[in-house]
């Protein structure tokens, strides 16, 4: 696959999540652990555990997280990129 088609593919992917995030969310741009994971189709364990890496940041609110909709894409495109570079 070529470099074009990788990054067509990306950009579908972004526009597709951020439609999911934007769905999701009562308060624009951020989501709790729960509506994180179901948007990466994970579990709220996976992604409690992605936080505690630094793999996805999130913020304490209350005795839960929160979770910008700006990370998650950012954590998408980090993942591709990773993938990317192991071909």
């Amino acid at each position: 696959m070529d470099n074009d088609t990788l990054t067509i593919q990306l950009l579908r992917g972004i526009l597709e999540v951020e439609t999911e995030i934007l769905n999701a969310i009562k308060c624009p741009g951020v989501l709790s652990t729960k509506q994180t994971a179901s948007v990466l189709r994970t579990s709220g364990a996976h992604i409690d555990e992605l936080r505690r890496s630094g793999d996805l940041v999130g913020v304490k609110v209350g005795k839960g997280y929160v979770f910008t909709a700006n990370e998650i894409l950012n954590y998408l495109v980090r993942r591709e990129k990773e993938e990317r570079d192991e071909l």
